[in-house]
């Protein structure tokens, strides 16, 4: 009796987390197709869940392996432990939204696998965990790198006449985006679950996609809605930018099996587009309070998981 409570346990911290990651990771995407009134927040809502489903399916195994059998060894994650992982990130990051703390997705839960694998007596793999962290410090030069040329070049050609087809393209990469965020994000609900349940990773992935999916749908009209208003200092030319560069660098981080936070490299990818404005409009102070939070919400999550893990075993 007590394994089948786990097991729910287990399932109900999965499904939310990827609920949240639903909501949340995968919509602001659609920030700039909302603003430039190429298709409704409905239509935008239904699209994400069905593109982050797709990319949770069919590419999030890459992802799951890293952080549930390359990030820590020496510890195998059992049904409590994984359950740990889920419930405590999900909390995190649902209190981060609540008291506008936000706690990103891929740090909050490579903190909380590190804090619960070292609790557990595992071995952080410094190594692995160094090249994820790596790659999280070259995102933002990797991003402007990418979105400054491509807003510079559409600012400074005549494109008025292809709106159209700007507008169809910023469609294509916004659903991308999307499709890459359930690719990356699923394999951070479905990692801690790999060895605590004899089920196949395809169908965890799917179940992992399902609640990103029952997210979309439910949760992200009202954030696609919010993130518009922000975009709406966009042109649609640094929009098309800003989205290229994005999902590039997600699907570049899914392929590679990391974990990226779309937080991170979304923001960077406006800045690059933006630049072409002039340096003087980007908030610097802001930048700094946001990278601040992006490291608390790492070390936060670790400490949390560790004292948790440690007082219940």
């Amino acid at each position: 009796m007590q394994e089948i409570l786990l097991l729910i346990a287990l399932f109900l911290s999965g499904l939310f987390t990827a609920w949240i990651i639903g909501a949340n990771s995968a919509s602001p995407s659609f920030g700039p197709i909302t603003s430039a009134g190429v298709i409704g927040i409905f239509k935008s809502s239904l699209i994400v869940g069905l593109a982050a489903f797709t990319g949770a399916t069919l590419q999030g195994g890459a992802v799951a392996e890293t952080m549930g059998n390359q990030l820590v060894t020496g510890v195998q994650f059992t049904t409590p432990l994984a359950t740990i992982i889920l419930a405590t990130a999900s909390i995190l990051i649902l209190g981060g939204i609540i008291f506008k703390y936000p706690m990103p997705t891929a740090f909050t839960l490579f903190g909380s696998t590190i804090g619960v694998g070292l609790a557990a007596g595992g071995t952080l793999q410094t190594t692995q965990a160094l090249y994820i962290l790596t790659f999280w410090l070259i995102i933002p030069f990797i991003a402007i790198a990418i979105s400054y040329p491509v807003a510079w070049y559409m600012n400074n050609n005549k494109m008025k006449d292809k709106k159209q087809l700007i507008n169809n393209l910023l469609l294509f990469l916004a659903t991308y985006t999307a499709f890459t965020a359930g690719a990356n994000q699923s394999g951070l609900v479905v990692g801690p679950m790999l060895n605590a349940i004899e089920i196949n990773t395809t169908i965890l992935l799917m179940f992992s996609g399902i609640g990103m999916m029952i997210g979309a749908w439910t949760g992200s009209p009202r954030i696609i809605q919010a993130v518009s208003r922000e975009y709406s200092l966009l042109t649609y030319k640094n929009a098309t930018a800003a989205l290229l560069s994005a999902s590039l660098i997600a699907h570049t981080g899914t392929f590679l099996g990391i974990p990226v936070s779309f937080n991170e490299i979304i923001i960077f990818s406006i800045i690059g587009s933006g630049l072409i404005g002039g340096a003087e409009k980007i908030s610097k102070q802001k930048i700094t309070k946001t990278i601040i939070i992006w490291i608390l919400a790492i070390i936060t999550s670790t400490i949390i998981t560790y004292l948790i893990t440690t007082t219940l075993t």
